[in-house]
């Protein structure tokens, strides 16, 4: 018997189970459909496309729609500990300020602004080039 039940060892999944777990009497149980993430290529940011089409990947298609000439796409999702976020050659992309600060311009990291949450983002995605 369990007191929680995490279905999907994604990003999110495992939050969530590392969270619920923090009461010592809470019984978590995280659920995972794919393999464990010891795969070298999760690993190597150059490699991530060799784990596509394979069994990491759940291997989707879109539906078809007019903006591509009506047909499927490829859509990579991760079947693995890690979940998608073990197929995306550790990209990322950050917030655009107007979105954090509600339609406010943006601000560029390293400028004083008058938003808090523009502010935070500024401090954690200074670029040190």
């Amino acid at each position: 018997m369990y007191d929680h039940i995490v279905v999907g060892a994604g990003s999110a999944g495992c939050v969530l189970a590392a969270r619920l777990s923090e009461n010592s009497r809470a019984k978590v149980l995280l659920l995972e459909a794919g393999k464990n993430d010891a795969k070298q290529e999760i690993r190597i940011p150059a490699a991530f496309s060799k784990l596509f089409h394979s069994e990491y990947d759940w291997d989707y298609r879109t539906e078809p729609e007019p903006a591509t000439a009506n047909r499927p796409r490829y859509w990579p999702r991760g079947k693995v500990v890690g979940g998608s976020s073990s197929l995306n050659a550790m990209m990322y992309v950050r917030s655009a300020a107007t979105t954090i600060c509600g339609g406010r311009p943006a601000t560029p990291a390293g400028v004083t602004t008058t938003c808090s949450r523009c502010s935070a983002a500024a401090r954690v995605s200074v670029d040190h080039r």
